[in-house]
Parts: C-alpha cells; structure tokens; sequence
C-alpha cells in the first residue's frame, strides 16, 4: 500500500503485509485478543521501520545542515518546534515526564489530511473534528489500540464540563514507537514520522470500529441493528449491538439483473426509517473487501472502440475498499448518514511502565471517538455472491435482490 508524506507517496511492503494479517485477525471470531493485540504491534513496528528506511534514504540526500534541529524548518510553526523539543527531551524511559504533551492542532490537522486518501472509508464517512478539548490518562500495556468507556477513568475531569451526553464517545488508545536515532534526523523527518505513527495507529482502530462496532466501549458500526440493542445485566448501561441479518444476496450475474439488484438496493436505502423518503441519488457506497472489489469491477467491465477496458457502474454506485470488510458481505451506505466525529485535544506521553526497549521511546497516543448511525436504515448488509470463477454464473440465491441461478 501507499502512504502519503506529504505530497510524495511511499509504497510500505512491510506495513502493508502486517496490515492485511492484522485486519484478517480482527474479521475472524476464531481469533483472540492476544493475537489481535500482538499482530496490531507487529503492524505498528512494520510501519515505523518502513518509515525510517524512508526517512534515511531521504535524509542521504540532505546536507548536515538541514540535520541540525537547531535549524528549524520554515514550514514548522512555533508550537510545532516546542512540541518536537518536548518529545526528544522529555522522552527518556528511564525518567518519565510527568505530564502530558498537548500535540499542535497543525500536527492534528496533518493527521487528518491524508486520512481520506490512505484510509478512504474515512474520507466518505464524513470523519470530523470537531475540536472539543479534553484531557487524557495514561495508557495500559496491551500493545494495541485500546477502545475505552469515555465517562470511565476520566468521568471526574469532565463532568463538568462535559455532562452525561459524553457517555457515548469512546476513548481510544495506541502507542508509538519512536526510534532513539530519529533525534539525528531534522525537525520536519521527525515530524513526519510522528504525524504517519499517529495517523495510521488511529485510523486502522478507527475504521474497523466504525465498519463493525458493536458499542462495546467503541462506536456503533455500519453494520450493526440498532433495533436490537442488548444492554448489559451488571447495571453499567452498556448496550451490545448486534450485526445485522443480511438483506440479501447480491450476485451480480449479468447487466440487466446488475441494474435491477442495485435499483433495490437503492430504493431500499432511499427512505429513512420512520419512512420519510430521501434523494440517495450518488451518495450510496458499497463498501467490500480489495478481492471483492476487483471481482466486482470484473463483472462490469467491457472493452471500448479503442480497446481498452473500461469499468461502468449504473445508478451513480461508489465501491469503497476496507480490508475489515468480510469477504462474503458488503455494508451498504448512504453518505451523510452517519456520524463520525473525533473529539478533543490528542495527547502523547512517554510510557512509563513495564515495556522497555534498549533503543527505541514509547509513547502512548490518547484521542475519542464517537460512531452511530442516524437510524437503522441508513445501512444495509447484503451477501455477496460472485458465482464459480470463470463462468460467469451465480452459485446460489437467497432473499433480496437477487439474480439468476444456473440450477433453477
């Protein structure tokens, strides 16, 4: 996969491998937290070394001059550069800061710029900031990002200011490692690799919550019955959502069924759930697995008058990637409705527990996030059925909208 460093993009064979193995863990029920949260700090590690080998090649190419951090980078702001000196001098694992280092808005607002491009179920799922300030604890050692009860360990600080409405934000948690060379590296390299670590630690966790959620100290996914909501028996008020039932099948078998499985789908999505009808022309996205999704581009895919082979959709429908989309299914959304927000001041500090490495700083990386759709028909999930490769044909037909079965 390809990661943006500003305008340049970086092709990360590492992270991208750990990538895949970690969402294909967290897609599995057969999978344990303990395997989730080691293949997440895999992923994390495969992404920092990706990064560094990127930023020496770079860095080669620079005189010393541009090293010297006392040199600052024309592009970095004031708070920028006080930030970028907290981390290297408050970072020593063996005597921790003892507070929290407040990361620039600018830094933020990197974070969020890419977001769209590397991660696009975030860009057309409408993820904002909407700049709340919060403060943040410390992190556990789990090695992995972290969803937490928002009004949990912190309900004392914001109470106040916040009021019981904060309950349904969650409070997400990562680290970061930071490599102990980085400091020879310029400002605008450690920068750089900062705002990558934070992004894409933030991002992985984010999507896969706000695809699948189940509430549970996360979002509530797309994917989720809102209706069937089961709320805990210990008196704490939590409410596990369950996945939805399929819809349908979608198969896909030929032009003319194609056209009219989407048209209901469409129409299906094209009223809210209280039944007042709503204009979803444009704004349907399919979300699939990268698999699914060339599949799916195979089946709709003609040759010109030029010879060159060329992919049209009907009705305006926009597939979108997630590797934390099953293979079998697509969740189907309308643009707009659904609310994703991230919420307050993100914090780093340096980890002042049990994990210790030799060479490398750890930090922990706090930030909330809250996840819902507007009600329980904003999505739907149908699936999928390709058929037999090569044929061309629908294996089988279940319910919805449907198309032909060679066995009928």
């Amino acid at each position: 996969m390809t990661i943006h460093f500003g305008n340049e993009e970086v092709e990360l064979k590492n992270y991208e491998e750990a990538q895949q193995n970690y969402a294909k863990l967290v897609k599995s029920e057969d999978s344990t937290s303990e395997e989730k949260a080691e293949a997440f700090s895999d992923m994390m590690n495969s992404l920092g070394s990706d990064t560094v080998d990127y930023i020496k090649k770079q860095v080669d190419n620079k005189t010393e001059e541009f090293l010297d951090m006392k040199k600052q980078d024309p592009s970095l702001t004031a708070e920028e550069i006080t930030f970028l000196n907290e981390v290297k001098t408050d970072s020593s694992l063996d005597k921790p800061s003892s507070t929290d280092i407040l990361v620039p808005e600018t830094v933020i607002d990197r974070v969020m710029e890419d977001l769209s491009t590397d991660h696009p179920l975030l860009g057309v799922i409408g993820l904002k900031n909407n700049g709340i300030r919060l403060k943040f604890l410390t992190s556990d050692d789990s090695g992995a990002a972290v969803w937490g009860d928002f009004m949990g360990d912190i309900q004392g600080q914001l109470k106040a200011k916040f009021g019981q409405s904060t309950a349904i934000q969650s409070k997400l948690t990562a680290y970061m490692v930071l490599p102990k060379d980085l400091k020879d590296f310029g400002a605008n390299y450690i920068m750089t690799y900062i705002v990558t670590e934070i992004r894409e630690a933030m991002a992985v966790a984010a999507e896969s919550a706000f695809l699948s959620g189940d509430g549970v100290q996360k979002p509530i996914g797309l994917d989720r019955d809102l209706s069937a909501g089961v709320a805990a028996t210990d008196g704490s008020g939590t409410v596990t959502y369950p996945a939805k039932a399929p819809a349908g099948t979608l198969t896909f078998s030929n032009s003319k069924e194609s056209a009219k499985q989407i048209a209901e789908v469409l129409i299906k999505l094209s009223k809210k759930e209280n039944g007042k009808p709503l204009n979803v022309s444009g704004k349907v996205i399919f979300v699939m697995s990268p698999a699914q999704h060339l599949r799916l581009e195979a089946q709709f895919m003609v040759q010109n008058l030029n010879g060159q082979f060329v992919t049209a959709l009907p009705f305006g429908m926009q597939i979108v990637e997630s590797q934390f989309q099953a293979d079998d299914s697509t969740t189907v959304f309308v643009q707009g409705r659904y609310d994703a927000v991230e919420a307050g001041d993100m914090t780093i500090k340096a980890y002042d527990q049990t994990l210790a490495f030799e060479d490398e700083w750890l930090y922990t990386v706090k930030h909330f996030y809250y996840g819902k759709a507007r009600d329980n028909n904003a999505a739907l999930v149908y699936k999928l059925d390709f058929g037999t490769p090569g044929t061309g044909t629908s294996q089988t037909t279940t319910g919805g909208a449907t198309g032909e079965n060679p066995k009928a």
